[in-house]
């Protein structure tokens, strides 16, 4: 895993971060994200309705409506973000403003959710022993996580000359952490979660500008993963 040297000691304003965003509407317009989004629903179709989720990073809980929409109800998110817990509430959400690093339940979860958080967080394995915490036995966890594996961004990097960690943090200021699969699977296995299933998504070909690919051959690029992990 790459660390981004982009000044993080300034820790962002998740308050101005979260009021310049609209999550909710880009995962519903951008195809890359409509790629992720139909892994996500296609695992939770499966999964049974009473079972309790928590979205640790819920934002302004897209997610958490997905899964209302198909059927659950015992639903909690958390978030450092003000305006977006604000727009999840707004939903008619049960969320609330904690740390992830800083989680401490009394109850425990059937399936936790990290979707697009891990990559902003300074201490991964603080945030990994706190989900195991918040799981119950062979509970799951469903992480969604840019790694930039495409075969566009493969070759824009090689012709630029530019790394991992460049990519991340043009993506998105606010990324610490430039994940490939390799290592975030090994850094789950090391916080004792076993991996399930991790699937690529977003594959998109070079000189093709802004076409996002479902062909990822054979699961072997893209710039999302899906990851499907088993408290261990």
């Amino acid at each position: 895993m790459k660390e981004i040297n982009n000044n993080q000691n300034l820790k962002p304003d998740w308050d101005e971060y979260g009021g310049k965003r609209s999550p909710s509407r880009n995962r519903l317009l951008f195809p890359e994200h409509k790629l992720t989004t139909a892994k996500f629903i296609e695992f939770f179709k499966n999964v049974d309705v009473n079972s309790s989720v928590l979205d640790a990073g819920c934002g302004d809980g897209f997610w958490l409506g997905i899964l209302r929409d198909l059927g659950f109800s015992d639903l909690f998110g958390v978030d450092l973000s003000y305006p977006l817990l604000m727009r999840a509430k707004s939903k008619g959400l049960k969320v609330a403003q904690y740390n992830v690093l800083d989680m401490n339940f009394r109850c425990k979860f059937d399936v936790v959710l990290m979707c697009d958080v891990l990559e902003h967080l300074p201490d991964t394995t603080k945030a990994l022993n706190n989900i195991q915490e918040a799981l119950k036995e062979n509970g799951t966890l469903y992480l969604i996580i840019p790694v930039y594996d495409s075969l566009s961004s493969r070759y824009q990097r090689f012709i630029h000359r530019k790394s991992k960690a460049d990519e991340a943090h043009k993506h998105d200021e606010t990324h610490i952490h430039a994940f490939s699969k390799r290592i975030i699977t090994s850094l789950l296995e090391s916080h004792h979660f076993q991996v399930v299933k991790a699937v690529y998504t977003a594959n998109r070909l070079p000189f093709i500008t802004g076409k996002i690919q479902r062909f990822t051959f054979g699961n072997r690029f893209g710039n999302w993963l899906s990851i499907i992990a088993k408290k261990s």
